[in-house]
C-alpha cells in the first residue's frame, strides 16, 4: 500500500507575514493534489502541525480548518509533536483536537499500529510496545542533523530502534539519514537554518519500504549571498542575507545591496560582522552622494514599470513631495 508522508508544516509560523500566512495551505493543497493523482488512499502527518505550543490565533485556526477540510478526503492520521502539546511530557492538551470533528482523520495520543505492518509514534511514547517492522513518529534521535550545521548530540541512542527495519521520523527540519533511521524533514525551509536542502514530501511504499521524494517548489528559500558573487535567479522572491568583507569598497557594497534590491528579493539583510571599517579603504573623490531626490530618480530610471505609468510624470511629483 501506498502512502503520502509529510511532517513539520508548523502552522502559525510568522502568520500575519506573507507568504507564510498561506503557505501551509498551500503546501497541504499540492499535497492533496499529489495524493489524487496517484492514487493514494492513506496520509500520515508526522508531527509539528502546529509552530506555537501554547496560543494560536483565530487565523491559524482558520488555517488549520480549511486544511483540515483538504486532508479528509483521504484517511489521514497524524501523529501529536512536540509542538502540538500544551505540556512537555504529557499530551494531556493537544491543539491537535481540533481536527477530532473530521471523521476522516485519525489523530493519534497512543502508539497505534497501521495495516500490522506499520507502527505510528507520538512525541514522547513508548515505540518499545509496537512490534512492526516499520516505525514512524515524532523522535528526538542523536547523532543526526537538527539543522545544516547542527548535528545532535543528546536524545534517544539510535542503537534504540534497531529492531525495526525502518524508521520515519519528524521533529528535526533538515532531511538526513543513518543506521535505519530517515528525518524526512520539514515540507519548506523555515529560516535561515534550513538553507542548501531541498524541502518537500514522500511518497512511501510499505511493501517495498521505497520512498518517492517529491520537492515543494512554491515556498520561498533562504539564500547567503557573499559580497558581489550570486546568481540573479536565486535572488527574485526568496529571503537574502548578505554577508559583506573588505574584498569590496564601501561604494561597491553599496552597489550590491542596490542591484539585489532590484532584482525584488522578499526580504533582504545585511551582515558586516566579517568586515573590519579601519581597514576599509575610501576613495572619497571617486565617490558621487546623491541627495534624496536624485536617489529616488535613479531608482526610477532602473526598475521595470507598467508602460501607462510615465517615469517623467512620477519624477515631478516626487520633486514636489520632497
Amino acid at each position: 500500500m501506498k502512502h503520502l508522508l509529510f511532517s513539520d508544516l508548523h502552522i502559525g509560523l510568522n502568520i500575519n507575514k506573507e507568504p507564510w500566512d498561506k503557505l501551509p495551505l498551500i503546501a497541504v493543497q499540492e499535497i492533496h493534489d499529489c495524493a489524487i493523482k496517484n492514487n493514494i488512499e492513506s496520509i500520515i502527518f508526522l508531527g509539528d502541525l502546529f509552530h506555537t505550543k501554547k496560543e494560536h490565533s483565530t487565523k491559524t485556526i482558520d488555517l488549520a480548518i480549511e486544511i483540515g477540510k483538504l486532508l479528509e478526503k483521504f484517511a489521514t492520521h497524524l501523529i501529536c509533536g512536540n509542538h502540538d502539546v500544551y505540556y512537555k511530557n504529557t499530551l494531556e492538551l493537544s491543539s491537535l483536537k481540533i481536527f477530532e470533528k473530521f471523521s476522516n482523520i485519525h489523530v493519534h495520543y497512543e502508539p497505534y499500529i497501521l495495516n500490522n505492518k506499520i507502527g505510528l509514534c507520538h512525541w514522547s511514547c513508548n515505540y518499545n510496545t509496537l512490534n512492526t517492522s516499520i516505525l514512524m513518529g515524532h523522535f528526538d534521535v542523536k547523532e543526526f542533523k537538527m539543522n545544516n550545521t547542527i548535528i545532535s548530540e543528546v536524545g534517544e541512542n539510535p542503537k534504540n530502534f534497531k529492531n525495526y527495519d525502518l524508521v520515519l521520523s519528524g521533529h528535526y527540519h533538515t532531511p538526513s539519514e543513518n543506521y535505519n533511521i530517515k528525518y524526512l524533514g520539514s515540507v519548506y525551509q523555515h529560516n535561515f537554518n534550513d538553507i542548501n536542502s531541498k524541502r518537500g514530501y514522500y511518497i512511501f511504499n510499505d511493501e517495498t519500504l521505497s520512498l518517492e521524494f517529491i520537492e515543494f517548489t512554491s515556498s520561498p528559500k533562504f539564500i547567503y549571498v557573499y559580497d558581489n558573487i550570486y546568481n540573479k535567479e536565486d535572488i527574485t522572491n526568496n529571503i537574502i542575507k548578505i554577508f559583506f568583507s573588505n574584498k569590496l569598497s564601501e561604494n561597491e557594497i553599496s552597489t550590491v545591496i542596490q542591484d539585489i534590491s532590484l532584482l525584488n528579493p522578499l526580504e533582504i539583510s545585511t551582515n558586516y560582522s566579517k568586515l573590519s571599517f579601519d581597514e576599509i579603504s575610501i576613495n572619497t573623490g571617486n565617490i558621487e552622494l546623491l541627495n534624496e531626490i536624485d536617489l529616488l530618480y535613479e531608482y526610477l530610471d532602473k526598475i521595470e514599470i507598467p508602460d501607462y505609468i510615465n517615469k517623467s510624470f512620477c519624477k515631478k511629483i516626487i520633486e514636489k513631495i520632497i
